[in-house]
């Protein structure tokens, strides 16, 4: 059997517990890290069923509201995570200024 079928029949059980051991050091470090959940649901049609149905996958957010497209991730992940706890690091990046700068009031 190739290795490529031998990973796609992967049991549910077993994709999800690695999905989730890949995880744990992006929680531990709260840096942005790979995301598991996010490059595992593309490897194919039913990892992407199986990952982007398990909430729990989805509570690990990391967001720049600096960067493009950073909402509508942040919304996705919020979507996904269902009524799970979350734990977020959102922080906002000005580009050319050099620094973190804290989100605007009317934004909050």
């Amino acid at each position: 059997m190739s290795r490529v079928k031998t990973i796609l029949t992967l049991p549910n059980e077993l994709l999800i517990t690695i999905t989730a051991a890949g995880q744990e050091d992006r929680a531990q470090t709260l840096q942005p890290a790979f995301k598991s959940e996010w490059a595992l649901s593309h490897v194919s049609r039913r990892f992407r069923d199986i990952i982007v149905g398990t909430a729990a996958l989805w509570t690990l957010i990391e967001v720049d509201l600096g960067l493009e497209g950073s909402t509508e991730i942040l919304k996705l992940y919020l979507e996904r995570s269902e009524a799970c706890s979350i734990w977020a690091t959102i922080q906002y990046y000005q580009r050319g200024w050099g620094h973190h700068a804290p989100i605007p009031s009317s934004q909050q």
